[in-house]
């Protein structure tokens, strides 16, 4: 749903953890990524092992080089962590560190191949070149096109069930929220009019279950009523925020259904009949990824809101 970008990362001191999380967090949060981490913190847990069956899962792994107390416990630490991944995947991008010397030497001494070395000191700025590295393929606009159309297809997921809970809600004058969705679909109906008239005259509970098919109600329409019916739920900042998200449709649109026209390294220009031409490249791509991450983060929540009760 949100653009992720997920770590492992295994480290026992909480100070110094946090201070690293919220930098990285930074970091990934101006390239319109939401970092998501899961750390191991002792080595003593039971779920030490179970971290490293699917390391797949991860873009990227930290892993403190000397976790405090280890020599005290039988769990894989330094070398041995990289031979437990190794096991399930051979090749991951791996950041050892310590805050001892010796570091690059001994990954040197167990012929461990394909890991990043730091100075304990240096995580922080290491650990931004390598997703910096990792992340140039896909920053690419071409690849980064087919990302974003598929995360907002996530959100059009979530915008259903938001109409759906509201409209079973507990004093929900049906006829009148159903009437409020079939006003806006005849009005978008021009070109599908037979198809979408059929679906209108449905009873109220067919009718909105049909509203799940963007035959019906396209992604766009939809959005604008989720903001409609989200104004009074919702604080002022994040109403406000959730208002644009019928624009990032709109341009997601752009890039599933325009004519391209240019494509190169840098950039996608996109051509459609009667309008400017759409350029897409990082600093759009980087425009949206906020966007889609915002109003998934503030979707994700209303839904729960409404489902908790």
């Amino acid at each position: 749903m949100l653009i992720k970008f997920s770590v492992l990362w295994v480290e026992d001191d909480d100070r110094w953890y946090r201070a690293s999380h919220r930098a990285l967090e930074r970091y990934l949060k101006d390239l319109g990524f939401h970092l998501v981490v899961t750390r191991i913190s002792d080595p003593e847990n039971t779920q030490w092992d179970q971290h490293f069956v699917n390391t797949s899962q991860y873009d990227l792994m930290l892993v403190d080089w000397r976790v405090e107390d280890t020599d005290k416990v039988d769990k894989p630490v330094g070398g041995d962590v990289i031979a437990k991944i190794r096991e399930q995947v051979p090749y991951s991008d791996i950041l050892f560190y310590s805050g001892s010397a010796g570091l690059e030497q001994e990954v040197y001494d167990k012929r461990l191949q394909g890991v990043y070395t730091a100075q304990r000191n240096e995580v922080r700025d290491e650990a931004r070149e390598l997703i910096e590295h990792l992340l140039h393929k896909t920053l690419h606009p071409k690849i980064m096109r087919g990302i974003i159309v598929s995360s907002l297809s996530q959100i059009d997921d979530m915008c259903f069930k938001i109409i759906e809970h509201k409209f079973n809600e507990e004093g929900c004058d049906k006829d009148a929220f159903a009437d409020g969705f079939r006003k806006t679909l005849l009005k978008q109906a021009k070109g599908q009019l037979k198809y979408k008239e059929k679906a209108a005259e449905k009873d109220n509970d067919a009718f909105i279950a049909s509203l799940h098919s963007t035959m019906i109600l396209d992604s766009h329409k939809r959005a604008s009523k989720i903001v409609e019916l989200a104004e009074g739920d919702l604080h002022k900042d994040d109403h406000t925020t959730l208002s644009s998200l019928p624009d990032t449709i709109s341009k997601r649109n752009w890039l599933a259904h325009w004519t391209r026209i240019e494509e190169t390294d840098a950039q996608i220009v996109l051509a459609e009949d009667g309008k400017a031409n759409y350029i897409f490249d990082q600093t759009e791509a980087i425009r949206m990824r906020k966007e889609i991450n915002k109003a998934a983060d503030i979707l994700s929540k209303y839904v729960a809101s409404l489902t908790s009760g």
